[in-house]
């Protein structure tokens, strides 16, 4: 991929995105990655591009492995956190939900809640990944007003992340989509029951 001199900039120490950012440095040459301020030792810049591919007439799809590694070995408290909340060039807020997911970051559960409700598809959809592998129980809420999501990808997401919430309360909210549209989520919906109603049964029994 052509790399690109385009980078966000943002202070830690402020919590803030620096201004005058995005912006284009001469001969940078960078592509998805995570690297300190040569001016400013508070600063990180963050560095994707917009999906095109450099070949005529093609679109890249998904998201670089390497900037999500580099968000998550190296991005500063709070940076995730403060990065869901902004404005992001494309490609940034989902590294970054993958990123806080990784790292199992408690303080990204508001954050990534957020964006599960006002984000784009692709974002909601990783969000509900992000706040499964988290485990905090503050994300349920969120994770289940998304089973009504209109989109099927998200729902499937959401019924994945109560899954492994383990969520007991969440089983009735499942079984209502054995009648959803589509039959993603209605197969999702089936293995999340039989595992959430399997450790029900256990803790009764033990009980």
């Amino acid at each position: 991929a052509n790399a690109t001199d385009e980078v966000d900039c943002f202070d830690w120490s402020t919590s803030q995105s620096c201004p005058n950012f995005p912006h284009a440095f001469a001969n940078l040459g960078l592509l998805y990655t995570v690297n300190p301020d040569p001016f400013r030792s508070t600063c990180l810049w963050v560095n994707a591009d917009n999906g095109a591919d450099q070949r005529p007439g093609h679109q890249r799809t998904g998201l670089r492995r390497t900037l999500i590694c580099a968000l998550a070995r190296a991005a500063p408290d709070l940076f995730l956190e403060v990065t869901l909340g902004a404005p992001q060039r494309p490609g940034v807020k989902p590294a970054a939900a993958l990123a806080a997911g990784l790292r199992r970051r408690q303080t990204a559960v508001g954050p990534l809640a957020a964006l599960l409700l006002h984000g784009t598809p692709r974002e909601r959809v990783i969000s509900c990944r992000a706040l499964g592998w988290i485990g905090s129980s503050a994300a349920i809420p969120a994770v289940l007003a998304a089973l009504a999501d209109p989109e099927w990808k998200v729902r499937v997401a959401a019924t994945k992340a109560l899954r492994v919430l383990h969520d007991g309360a969440a089983i009735l909210d499942l079984e209502r989509l054995h009648a959803d549209r589509s039959p993603h989520v209605r197969q999702a919906s089936v293995i999340a029951l039989r595992k959430l109603t399997r450790e029900v049964g256990f803790i009764e029994t033990w009980l």
